[in-house]
């Protein structure tokens, strides 16, 4: 009797450890591999705003001014209004594997370890926000379900000089997606970020966003991932609106961050490797702060975190993933 006790808890242990098995390969089947279909689409053309590029929309809430007390993150640099930052002319353009100075774009780019982690940093300047591209596999919103690429790829065929992975939309039905000014997707899923035509990059809480906002005013990009990585004072955080293995683990991350409309930060961070061990959203937040920024904001991060230049992955990921969009800047 015994032995027959024994053996039926031991088919519930197997029972127990096949069901999860199962659930956790139908999960990455349909995270990773076939992504669920977006049965949310919409695509409307936002309005462009007529205001002058330094100004910014009432509506909007406006950015505190950087900080003048923190080191600069790579080389003091004069504001994007200021002309020498960019080339004077086509003719004066630079492009190296460290940097790329156009007319209209200014890219530094910088790979440092800084305790556990190694950091891979694009420094960005911009004259106007619409060089601030995304792309999606397939050419089109809709066609990256199908199409989802590996970063390299997608950024060779827009011949981005720097391209980074956005948030991966199509593993979700929900989220405010707007691509080169067009909405896409209007259903909440999380904190959002949303890149205005003056250049700013504001990140909004998940109960604070109001999508009259942008149908009203215009925007550029917006993106559904997160968390938000600084407060509405460009404070770092230690609470954040996502799940526990995502905020309080150590993993690669993605993440874009404002130091002033049109001055950005892109960042990949190692990990899961012997060199790398990735960083906690805490940390993140704060070498934002850190490095000057006011606004920040996390995307897909894992596998699929990944930054490409000129073509060629200049982080390291993890392991190679497939992805449905890209955040870039051309060779213009």
């Amino acid at each position: 009797m015994k032995k027959k006790k024994q053996l039926q808890v031991w088919k519930l242990i197997l029972i127990y450890i096949v069901a999860t098995g199962l659930s956790l390969i139908i999960f990455a089947y349909f995270h990773h591999v076939n992504p669920i279909g977006d049965f949310n689409y919409v695509e409307v053309s936002l309005p462009t705003p007529t205001l002058p590029s330094t100004s910014v929309p009432t509506a909007i809430p406006t950015y505190t001014p950087p900080r003048t007390d923190e080191p600069a993150l790579i080389t003091p640099t004069p504001l994007p209004t200021e002309p020498p930052i960019f080339a004077p002319d086509e003719h004066r353009s630079v492009m190296t594997d460290e940097m790329l100075i156009t007319e209209n774009v200014r890219i530094e780019l910088l790979t440092k370890t800084e305790g556990d982690a190694v950091f891979h940093i694009a420094e960005i300047w911009l004259r106007d926000v619409t060089y601030l591209k995304t792309y999606c596999a397939g050419g089109q919103y809709k066609g990256a379900w199908a199409n989802k690429e590996y970063a390299y790829r997608l950024a060779r065929e827009v011949n981005a000089f720097l391209a980074i992975n956005g948030d991966q939309f199509a593993a979700r039905r929900e989220g405010v997606e707007v691509r080169n000014g067009v909405l896409c997707r209007e259903r909440m899923y999380k904190d959002v970020a949303v890149l205005y035509y003056d250049g700013s990059l504001v990140t909004y809480d998940q109960d604070k966003f109001d999508i009259g906002v942008i149908e009203e005013n215009g925007a550029w990009q917006a993106w559904s991932f997160g968390p938000r990585l600084l407060d509405d004072n460009g404070q770092p955080m230690t609470e954040f609106n996502c799940e526990d293995y995502v905020g309080k683990r150590r993993h690669p991350r993605t993440a874009i961050g404002m130091i002033e409309p049109l001055h950005y930060i892109f960042v990949c961070v190692d990990g899961r490797s012997s060199k790398s061990d990735g960083i906690l959203l805490t940390d993140l937040s704060k070498w934002f702060y850190d490095n000057g920024c006011v606004s920040a904001y996390n995307l897909d991060g894992g596998a699929t975190s990944q930054m490409v230049v000129q073509g060629e992955y200049y982080n390291n990921p993890s392991k190679e993933r497939e992805v449905t969009d890209i955040i870039y800047i051309g060779i213009d």
